[in-house]
C-alpha cells in the first residue's frame, strides 16, 4: 500500500491463514455425493488436424471407444467424431493425442484425420420438410450410442426467426452411412417440447440412472438460443429420450417419446426489466450453452454444461450500441464482458422433476467453475461441444477459433479427485520451471489449476498480480523459492489477493 509516510509493505508471517467464504443462496444447496470444481484435473489441450474444412468448427463433438483401434497405448484410445467447417455441416473422425498443457497454439500436438467430413446425415441436412421455408443452418449435436451402434445427430436452425417446430433428430451407422431420420424430440405443438429446446446438444446419462428413472430413456438432448426467444429457454435444457424404443428406425417426422428435465420459460421481463424475475440465476440473452456431460462416479456425480456467460448487460443492437462488444461485430443480443463456465447439476433433483414434486426450471446449478486460465481466450472463447470418455473419465471439450486462424482446439479435463496434484511451481521467467511440473508463469494460473489441499510454490521477485481465489478449496501458497525451487531465499510480491470463497495459508508472501 501507498500511504502519506512512504510505501508500506504488508508481509504475511509463515502460515498466516487468510479465509473468507460467501454462501451462494440463489443456487442449490450442497451434498455429499456431488462432484465439486476441484475433481476436474485439467489435463491440456490439442487442436483440430491443419486445413480449411476443420477451422471454424468444433460445434458438434462425439466420443467413439472403438476408433483408432491401432493407435498407441498413451491413455488416450478412441476417437472423435466432430463437425467440421460450420459453413459445411459436415462430420469427420479424428484421433487423439496426448493433451498438452501450454497456451502457445504452435506448441498444441495436433489430430490426425481418420475420416475426412461427409454428409452423415444422409442429404437431411439440405432437406427441411416440416414447412416451406424451413432450413437447417447447422449440424450440432453428436453422440455414439453403443446399444445400438449408432451415431445420433441433431440439426438445428439457429436463428429461425419463425420458430419452425421442425424435426431434429437422426442416426448414421459409425462408418457415417445408412442415415436414418429426421423425428422430433417429444410431442409436436406442445411447447413444452419445442425444437428450439431440445435440438443442440446430445450426450448420454448412465445406464443404471436411467433405467431406474428415466424409463431407460439415456439419450440426454438439449438446445439454447439467444434470450430464450421464440420458444426456447433462458437457460440450458435437458430432455431424455430412447429413439430405438420408437421404432427400429422410427418413422420419419416421427414424435419421439421424451422426458423434460430442465427448462427455464422465456420471461420477457426478465432480460429487459427485472433479472429476479429469471428463473436462471444472473441471466443474460447472450449466454451461449454449448454441451454437456453426465459423470458418474462410485460415490459422486454430476452433470456439466460447458458455456459462455454473458457479464454485462443485456442489449440487442449493433456492437457500437452495446458497449463496443469485441467479441461479436454483427447486430444481435450481447452482454459483454463474457467469461467461460461450467456449470454443475445435480442429478439427485431431476428424480423430483420425473415424480411431478420439482418443477423443471426450479433445478439449478450447484455450483459453478470458471476455467478463465485454461482457455485460450478466456473473454470471447466458446466452449462449441464436449464429449465424454466414462471408462476413463476424460472429458473433451472443444473452443472454438481458439488459434490464430480461426483453429478450433480441444480441452481435456479428468474426473478424478485422487489425480489432484499436491504440488504446483511458478516461475514468471522460467516457463519450465527448473525441470518442475506442472509449471505456471502467473500465480492466478497457478491458484486455479490447484485442487483441494495443493502447495504452491512461487520464485522469489515481484509479481505484480492482483490474485483471486473464488473456489471452495484450500491453498497453501509459498513463496520467495529459488530458481531450482531447493531453497526459499527471499519474498515475493503481488498487489492484493481477494478471497471469495475458499482457504488460503501464504508463507514468504508480500502485498503491496
Amino acid at each position: 500500500m501507498k500511504g502519506k509516510y512512504g510505501r508500506i509493505i504488508l508481509v504475511f508471517p509463515p502460515l498466516i491463514l487468510i479465509s473468507l467464504f460467501i454462501n451462494q443462496p440463489c443456487f442449490a444447496e450442497s451434498g455429499s455425493h456431488r462432484l465439486h470444481a476441484q475433481d476436474l484435473v485439467y489435463q491440456g489441450a490439442f487442436a483440430f488436424p491443419e486445413g480449411d474444412e476443420w477451422t471454424y468448427s468444433g460445434q458438434a463433438l462425439a466420443y467413439y471407444p472403438h476408433g483408432h483401434a491401432s493407435g498407441p497405448a498413451d491413455g488416450y484410445p478412441g476417437s472423435l467424431y466432430t463437425a467440421g467447417h460450420a459453413w459445411n455441416d459436415l462430420v469427420g473422425e479424428i484421433t487423439i493425442p496426448v493433451p498438452v498443457i501450454s497456451h502457445d497454439f504452435s506448441k498444441l500436438p495436433k489430430a490426425s484425420v481418420l475420416r475426412s467430413p461427409t454428409d452423415i446425415t444422409g442429404g437431411w441436412k439440405d432437406n427441411c420438410t416440416f414447412s416451406e421455408g424451413c432450413l437447417y443452418r447447422e449440424l450440432d449435436g453428436l453422440e455414439y450410442l453403443p446399444n445400438i451402434n449408432k451415431i445420433v445427430w441433431n440439426l438445428r436452425d439457429w436463428y429461425n426467426v419463425a420458430a419452425f417446430d421442425q424435426d431434429s433428430l437422426g442416426w448414421s451407422d459409425p462408418d457415417m452411412t445408412n442415415a436414418r431420420g429426421v423425428w422430433h424430440i417429444g410431442k409436436r405443438s406442445d411447447p413444452e417440447f419445442h425444437n428450439a429446446r431440445t435440438c443442440n446438444y446430445l450426450f448420454k446419462a448412465p445406464v443404471g440412472f436411467a433405467t431406474k428413472y428415466l424409463d431407460g430413456k439415456r439419450l440426454i438432448a438439449g438446445n439454447h438460443r439467444e434470450a430464450g426467444a421464440l420458444d426456447g429457454s433462458q437457460g440450458p435444457t435437458l430432455y431424455a429420450l430412447a429413439p430405438w424404443e420408437d421404432g427400429n428406425p422410427p418413422a420419419s417426422g416421427q414424435n419421439l417419446d421424451a422426458l423434460a428435465l430442465v427448462y427455464y420459460p422465456e420471461i420477457y421481463d426478465c432480460v429487459w426489466g427485472d433479472p429476479d424475475l429469471c428463473h436462471f440465476p444472473d441471466y443474460r440473452a447472450k449466454d451461449d450453452w454449448g454441451g454437456g456431460a453426465w459423470v458418474q462416479m462410485e460415490d459422486k456425480s454430476a452433470i456439466l454444461i460447458f458455456g459462455r456467460k454473458g457479464l454485462g448487460e443485456s442489449c440487442y443492437g449493433t456492437q457500437q450500441e452495446c458497449s463496443g462488444d469485441p467479441c461479436d461485430p454483427y447486430k444481435g443480443y450481447h452482454a459483454y464482458p463474457y467469461e467461460p463456465q461450467i456449470l454443475f447439476y445435480d442429478q439427485e433433483e431431476l428424480k423430483e422433476v420425473v415424480a411431478g414434486t420439482r418443477a423443471p426450471w426450479e433445478v439449478l446449478p450447484y455450483e459453478v467453475y470458471r476455467p478463465v486460465s485454461e482457455v485460450f481466450d478466456p473473454g470471447c472463447g466458446i466452449f462449441g461441444a464436449v464429449a465424454y470418455d466414462s471408462e476413463r473419465r476424460l472429458i473433451y471439450v472443444t473452443e472454438q477459433t481458439a488459434g490464430p486462424w480461426d483453429e478450433t482446439v480441444v480441452h481435456v479435463w479428468k474426473i478424478d479427485a485422487q489425480d489432484a496434484v499436491s504440488i504446483l511451481y511458478v516461475d514468471s521467467n522460467d516457463q519450465t520451471c527448473g525441470g518442475n511440473s506442472p509449471c505456471y508463469t502467473s500465480i492466478q494460473e497457478g491458484i486455479d489449476h490447484a485442487n483441494e489441499g495443493a502447495i504452491i510454490r512461487i520464485t522469489q521477485g515481484a509479481y505484480g498480480e492482483s490474485i483471486v481465489l473464488n473456489q471452495s478449496k484450500t491453498l497453501e501458497v509459498t513463496g520467495g523459492w529459488n530458481s531450482g525451487f531447493t531453497a526459499q531465499s527471499g519474498d515475493t510480491s503481488i498487489k492484493s489477493i481477494t478471497i471469495g470463497n475458499g482457504t488460503v495459508t501464504m508463507d514468504n508472501m508480500v502485498i503491496e
